[in-house]
């Protein structure tokens, strides 16, 4: 099953980063006929590029069980530092600061986003659940353990994550074809607009 998980995350990346490029594109072919247009594409170039990125380290994570590491090194840490035996109350304390910084920071990116986060909204749904999976996961709190590995062949922990990783892969489809038909439009406008510009009369020759 783990393997079916980092392959979903690669694809997910490749288009992201496919997005990105569009995106990149679509700044450049707006950049002087719509400048409003233009900033809304660099916003999304960023967004793809982070999303691009951010799913990569999670497939390099999932692959070589990198998270399981860093919470092995942590619990050594802890246990070297006498403060082990504590740590149910820093793993509240971090889930519930892991749940308020996850919706702080969708709302910021929401903000951010402004007028485009209307193209690139599952996007953001399925990167917030990505991340905040991923956080919460590394805080290692047994009963939360015990919970994300109920279900069987379908553990919850696996649903929750492809289904991030879905939602990510869904809206860079959808939004893809709805910005190759933006393109599209600009180009034939920009077209029209060349053909009905009249044409600069050719100065004579002087005698």
């Amino acid at each position: 099953m783990v393997w079916i998980i980092v392959l979903t995350y690669v694809v997910a990346a490749v288009l992201s980063f496919g997005a990105y490029a569009i995106a990149r594109r679509g700044e450049r072919q707006f950049n002087t006929a719509d400048p409003a247009e233009a900033e809304n594409q660099r916003l999304l170039k960023r967004l793809w590029l982070v999303i691009g990125v951010t799913l990569l380290v999670f497939a390099l994570s999932r692959q070589f069980n990198l998270q399981t590491l860093l919470i092995q090194l942590a619990r050594d840490k802890a246990s070297s530092q006498g403060w082990y035996g504590d740590r149910r109350g820093y793993q509240i304390a971090f889930i519930i600061l892991t749940a308020t910084i996850g919706v702080s920071g969708t709302v910021g990116l929401g903000l951010i986003l402004g007028r485009v986060i209307g193209r690139v909204a599952l996007a953001v749904a399925g990167f917030g659940m990505l991340v905040s999976f991923a956080v919460i996961r590394a805080a290692s709190f047994h009963y939360v353990d015990k919970v994300l590995s109920l279900g069987g062949m379908f553990r919850v922990n696996w649903v929750l994550e492809i289904g991030g990783i879905v939602l990510i892969i869904v809206s860079t489809i959808t939004w893809r074809r709805a910005e190759q038909q933006l393109l599209s439009s600009a180009l034939a406008s920009t077209a029209a607009t060349d053909q009905s510009a009249p044409a600069e009369p050719v100065a004579g020759r002087k005698s």
